[in-house]
């Protein structure tokens, strides 16, 4: 690295992050195909949704069920899945009530 001795003290650390980050996003990189490879082996439908009912994940499975090709992150669950059913299950999931609520 060039330049004065601060400079260079700046440098190094702020090159090593870099490397560190580019390791990490790596990582995550390696995981999420990893996962997705798992997930569309799946033979059951997979659904993860956030607090907010907005989709994270799915499966093909999960897509083919509900005649949705392409989904996108974020997008509103009802949007997808317009079955109120499946919306009062989720908040009762959420609140830990309802049969789908983790012990």
């Amino acid at each position: 690295m060039e330049g004065s001795a601060p400079v260079q003290r700046i440098g190094f650390p702020a090159g090593k992050d870099r490397w560190r980050l580019e390791q990490f996003q790596k990582q995550i990189a390696k995981r999420e195909s990893g996962m997705q490879t798992i997930f569309s082996a799946m033979q059951d439908a997979l659904l993860v949704v956030d607090s907010n009912r907005q989709v994270i994940v799915t499966n093909q499975t999960f897509r083919r069920l509900f005649d949705a090709p392409e989904i996108s992150l974020g997008t509103p669950l009802l949007e997808i899945v317009r079955d109120p059913t499946l919306d009062r299950l989720l908040t009762d999931a959420f609140r830990g009530e309802g049969r789908f609520a983790a012990s």
